[in-house]
């Protein structure tokens, strides 16, 4: 039994160098790709402001280097250092200790801005903390002046590492059991979503019968993950064709859909697979130092290469492992039950994988039509014009047509915040999204609110199959009044707010308590003076209210009760004549004429 979990979960050395440079090259793209979006994600006054991570967390607390302090100063000071620690790690400086900062940083960032999270950026986190416990600067590292030495690597971590593949492969493909999948229509509906889907992708829904059998043959192979990377016969030969099936697998995603980092990751990750017999071919045959005894521990398929390499501090690499493998495994148990049965597990478990960022998900494709979005930014100018500027700087002729083409988006992190908006998870990201929308339009070509004299948005969203979106219509995302001043709490108004009418005038003002208005509130004619002033109570009038006219004369006092006129009110006329009369239910019920 030892020697078969040995040949299934020993890597070699050689590959476990080659997965830390290519994990590192990842790393230090998509930091110099965050570099390039900071004031647009991560500055104080970005589309993702400081205080929407904080209340995104405030119930499920988690740690951020990155929400100590909202400095631009600091949030780039801790990007450059990201980046350092990704090019030691790329040469093999100090690996385990440089792949423990990037781990850290990295793990930070993704806390700093949660709607912009993916299952790449998960996996990319995930395969840094297991470079810290393994030994990946034993080659290919300035530490071993770049020679490759033959070895292999049997611990809790090379386990860890190899169950991630077959764990991440195994769920989606399971998740992904659905009537799409299954009659082999799912690429096609996804690569016909011209906002996911690049050059290459549209011209294959060309070919329906090909992308049939592409759906299926992704399907099966995701399917076949245990018996393709586990086998315990003819391991290295059988983990070969999965190796190399997985690596095609996500070349194709790399060429046919915008995915961010999660193709090139996954590969990065599988090099780390590569069983010790490739390492006597050619080209990488001339990275090795010592000749190899793969020719005979292939035969006999007991061994996976020349000689064990010890690894630092093995009981405590070994412990951390375990234990991030037990982690993990149940984050992806307690998955696929809350899939399978709809009930949702508050699991302590699962909140400790958090703080490690071990709480994978694996959904993005299982619901193709659910990718399928239509959004529109309908801005109210001060002309009286309504403007979709996501899509055109003309005037939209029918508001409730369901467009007809996605939209071009300056950036695939744009793409992603925007389809991230779309689920209730991300809610309070809305607002601010629409608030950044008057100095910066991540739609290519398209003007901005603040260039069209833009004074109301609406955000609405089709989503599904087209005949879904023609049939449910648009479902409105957020409204945002230019016009108006004041702070938002989870995304709803809360604290003291002003509005204004298309002038600049003031129009209201008062105190929202998270949506509703509540407390004093005035309102005001448009010359200034006061127009009416009274109580709220849960969104409602509730309290004694007066009225005024735009000459500063008292016309109106009495009660409201939910909303409603409620028993004495005042009248009070030009004449000099004050009229009573009694309400019930906003209902006039009786009068009692007077005079002052």
């Amino acid at each position: 039994m030892g020697d078969l979990l040995k040949r299934v979960f020993s890597l070699d050395v050689r590959s476990i160098a080659l997965m830390r440079i290519a994990t590192a090259a990842v790393l230090l793209w998509d930091t110099c790709d965050r570099i390039r979006h900071l004031a647009d994600h991560y500055f104080a006054d970005s589309a993702i402001p400081f205080e929407i991570a904080e209340e995104y967390y405030k119930f499920a607390p988690t740690w951020s280097l990155h929400l100590l302090s909202e400095s631009n100063t600091y949030q780039t000071s801790l990007f450059i250092m990201q980046a350092i620690a990704a090019c030691f790690l790329l040469v093999g400086y100090h690996s385990r200790i440089a792949a423990g900062i990037c781990w850290i940083l990295f793990a930070s960032v993704l806390a700093r801005v949660p709607p912009l999270l993916t299952g790449g950026d998960m996996l990319l986190c995930s395969l840094l903390f297991f470079l810290t416990l393994l030994p990946c600067s034993k080659c290919l590292s300035v530490h071993s002046k770049f020679k490759a030495p033959a070895g292999s690597v049997y611990s809790f971590a090379t386990a860890a590492l190899l169950l991630q593949f077959v764990v991440m492969y195994t769920v989606t493909g399971l998740l992904k059991l659905n009537s799409e999948w299954v009659d082999g229509t799912a690429l096609m509906i996804i690569l016909s979503d011209t906002g996911l889907a690049k050059p290459i992708g549209l011209w294959l829904t060309n070919f329906p019968v090909i992308l049939m059998a592409l759906t299926w043959g992704a399907l099966l192979l995701e399917l076949a993950a245990q018996v393709l990377l586990l086998s315990p016969y003819k391991t290295n030969q059988i983990r070969t064709v999965g190796v190399i099936s997985f690596i095609g697998l996500h070349v194709g995603i790399f060429l046919t859909m915008e995915v961010l980092v999660f193709s090139i990751i996954s590969i990065a990750g599988l090099l780390s697979l590569i069983p010790s017999s490739w390492w006597n071919y050619k080209p990488l045959s001339k990275l090795t130092t010592a000749k190899s005894n793969d020719d005979d521990s292939n035969k006999s398929d007991t061994s996976t290469s020349a000689r064990p390499v010890p690894t630092a501090f093995p009981k405590i690499s070994n412990a951390i492992a375990a234990w991030g493998l037990f982690v993990f495994l149940t984050v992806a148990a307690t998955s696929l039950y809350t899939h399978a049965t709809n009930i949702y597990i508050s699991n302590k478990i699962v909140v400790v994988a958090h703080q490690f960022r071990f709480d994978q998900r694996w959904e993005m494709f299982t619901q193709p039509y659910g990718l399928c979005y239509r959004f529109v930014a309908e801005v109210r100018t001060a002309d009286g014009r309504f403007v979709d500027i996501l899509r055109s700087s003309e005037e939209r002729s029918d508001r409730e047509e369901v467009p007809p083409d996605t939209i071009k988006f300056k950036s695939a992190r744009w793409l992603l915040l925007y389809r991230q908006m779309v689920s209730s998870q991300y809610y309070q990201q809305r607002i601010p999204t629409a608030k950044h929308l008057l100095k910066y339009n991540p739609a290519v070509g398209m003007p901005t609110v603040e260039e069209i004299n833009g004074k109301e948005l609406k955000l609405s969203v089709w989503v599904g199959s087209p005949e879904d979106r023609a049939a449910q219509g648009p479902a409105m995302m957020t409204y945002f009044d230019f016009r108006a001043s004041g702070k938002y709490y989870f995304g709803e108004p809360h604290g003291r707010w002003v509005q204004r009418d298309d002038q600049g005038r003031i129009q209201a003002s008062g105190n929202y308590d998270q949506g509703l208005r509540d407390g004093i509130w005035t309102n005001y004619h448009p010359n200034g003076k006061t127009a009416s002033r009274g109580y709220y109570s849960d969104g409602l009038e509730h309290g004694d209210w007066t009225m005024w006219d735009a000459d500063g004369l008292r016309i109106a006092h009495g009660p409201f009760i939910d909303g409603m006129m409620e028993g004495t009110w005042a009248f009070w006329y030009e004449n000099g004549t004050v009229e009573h009369a009694q309400f019930i239910a906003d209902e006039r019920v009786t009068d009692e004429p007077g005079r002052e």
